[in-house]
């Protein structure tokens, strides 16, 4: 146990939208003027580092997920599209950046590392949000410093903001278009969300194989999503490109006609 209090008590300095309330023991007094009515007001104690035992808790739970939380905040691309929906390039240079790239800037700027570059894939955005997590491998000695303490529990803060206006960012699921499951081949694959499922992004199948739902018999093909996009995004990227050719060429007769 250390001798000095959690660093929730001392933050009035980080703007409002990041600021914490204080951690405080409930039931034992700092210096209130009517202690029959207050429930507590003595600073918590730190446990670890600069942060109480809940602290700590939720810092760990933190930097566990953030990476996958960023990576499925910049997937949230053009607006919100689902995967495959195609958008005309003249309307998709007039879009804004969208906020779900910009609330997963504010947790890379949490964990102490440079905003994503909006020209980023989602490839480039996994392996700088692992490189910034990676930073903070060893959590106890970062917490160790009120500086460190305090990008903790910056970055518990905007985690759970991003959370309460994204709630989908939990459960999100989206279909798969034109690729087969490999194990029951049919059109039914989705992207379930982080958070989700083991708190990373995947691919499953929803084929219920025609038996009744409460036999609970379903195809149960499950990959972790970049390790199946790995395989599968130039197949993708060649069956759009190849309907990009068949709408341009349908246009053209249409001129023509």
């Amino acid at each position: 146990m250390t001798d000095h209090y959690c660093v929730t008590n001392d933050m009035l300095f980080v703007g409002r939208a990041d600021r914490p309330k204080p951690c405080l023991r409930e039931g034992f007094h700092w210096d209130c003027a009517n202690p029959a009515t207050c429930r507590g007001c003595m600073p918590q104690e730190a446990a670890v580092g600069h942060l109480c035992g809940t602290c700590w808790e939720k810092a760990q739970d933190a930097v566990g997920r953030a990476a996958n939380l960023i990576v499925h905040l910049r997937s949230v691309e053009k607006m919100g599209q689902a995967i495959g929906e195609r958008v005309d390039t003249t309307m998709e240079k007039r879009l804004i950046l969208p906020e779900t790239w910009m609330a997963a800037d504010e947790l890379m700027d949490a964990l102490g590392a440079r905003p994503i570059p909006s020209t980023a894939t989602i490839d480039d955005a996994f392996v700088l949000a692992r490189a910034a997590v990676a930073a903070w491998s060893d959590l106890e000695a970062h917490v160790s410093t009120v500086r460190g303490a305090t990008q903790a529990v910056v970055l518990v803060k905007r985690m759970q903001t991003a959370l309460k206006r994204w709630p989908e960012s939990e459960v999100e699921v989206r279909p798969i278009p034109h690729v087969l499951c490999p194990i029951c081949h049919e059109l039914n694959l989705i992207r379930r969300a982080p958070l989700e499922f083991e708190d990373e992004i995947r691919v499953e199948c929803s084929t219920k194989l025609g038996y009744d739902e409460s036999l609970g018999y379903d195809c149960r093909y499950r990959r972790e999503w970049f390790d199946w996009l790995e395989f599968h995004a130039p197949i993708i990227e060649h069956i759009f490109k190849e309907q990009d050719r068949a709408d341009r060429a349908r246009r053209r007769e249409e001129r023509v006609a």
